[in-house]
């Protein structure tokens, strides 16, 4: 544990809601998507609270096969770090700078992979869920 009370911002990539959470507990362990509602248990294996929301820091939980950025080779646990040369420090930057093109345009997309690998490639944006 890290930090006890602690609030964030959660969204829906899909539908583009957000919701702030307080009086967390933050972790320094790995929680990853797909945890939540889950048990976070203590030392002494007691049910301390519900795991609610997971980040592993990366910009990508996962790239849906046979789309233009898992054609890319962006993968799980890759950070997004700019898109047609403006800087990407976070997910709403990232909402920023994809929201800046239309379905059909082609951007150079910058990364870091799950392994620490610098990338760079152009990627063709699709359409999003209706």
């Amino acid at each position: 544990m890290t930090a006890t009370d602690t609030s964030i911002r959660v969204g829906n990539g899909h539908a583009g809601a957000t919701e702030d959470l307080g009086g967390l507990i933050e972790l320094d362990s790995d929680v990853v998507s797909g945890d939540s509602g889950g048990p976070l248990f203590d030392d002494d294996g007691e049910v301390i609270g519900i795991v609610t929301a997971a980040s592993s820091g990366a910009a990508v939980g996962g790239a849906v096969g046979d789309t233009p950025a898992a054609a890319a080779g962006i993968g799980a646990g890759s950070v997004i770090t700019a898109v047609d040369g403006v800087e990407v420090l976070s997910a709403d930057d990232l909402s920023a700078a994809i929201a800046a093109h239309d379905p059909g345009d082609e951007v150079r997309v910058d990364w870091t992979d799950s392994a620490g690998g610098q990338n760079s490639a152009a990627v063709n944006l699709g359409a999003g869920p209706a």
